[in-house]
């Protein structure tokens, strides 16, 4: 099978709150080729962690999983797009998406106000991993992490079960 993920603006749309202004939301959508048919495998129409008006879902990447699905990593904005959160699901036929992770799949390591940025997944036999890095105001980081089911029913662990991270 062949998974694709792809970012598309809806338009865009008039905001009116204390004046009126222009938005855009963006959002991600995944479809997958087998048999020489693509079919779409969104999660309630599109892929968003964030509800509403103001999503914008950019800088996907993808890699099949060892079971057979997909992992997908994406930066999705908050609110006004004051600060980018990295987010982490799977989708397989069986399970259909579920976020890997606590909190939907969100990997910030700074707590708080911080941009996390640039994700992307790979896959290396029966070995997930994820990249991403982060910035807080004052301080950058690039974050490494693997995934473990063995930890607190599955975590993103540091590759020696610490803490991955490099001060930029």
């Amino acid at each position: 099978d062949l998974f694709v993920a792809w970012s598309e603006e809806d338009g865009g749309k008039w905001i009116c709150y204390e004046g009126c202004s222009f938005w855009t939301t963006v959002d991600l959508y995944v479809s997958r080729r087998s048999g020489g048919t693509w079919t779409d495998v969104n999660y309630d129409d599109r892929l968003s962690v964030l509800d509403g008006i103001f999503t914008n879902a950019v800088s996907s990447s993808l890699a099949t999983s060892p079971d057979g699905g997909i992992f997908l990593a994406w930066q999705e904005y908050t609110g006004l797009f004051q600060y980018a959160n990295v987010y982490v699901w799977t989708w397989t036929e069986v399970n259909g998406w579920n976020a890997k992770g606590p909190n939907d799949g969100l990997l910030n390591a700074y707590e708080g106000e911080s941009s996390s940025q640039n994700p992307v997944v790979k896959a290396n036999g029966q070995d997930s991993y994820i990249l991403w890095s982060e910035n807080n105001g004052s301080d950058s980081l690039l974050h490494v992490r693997k995934w473990d089911d063995a930890v607190d029913s599955g975590s993103w662990v540091g590759l020696s079960n610490e803490e991955e991270s490099l001060l930029l």
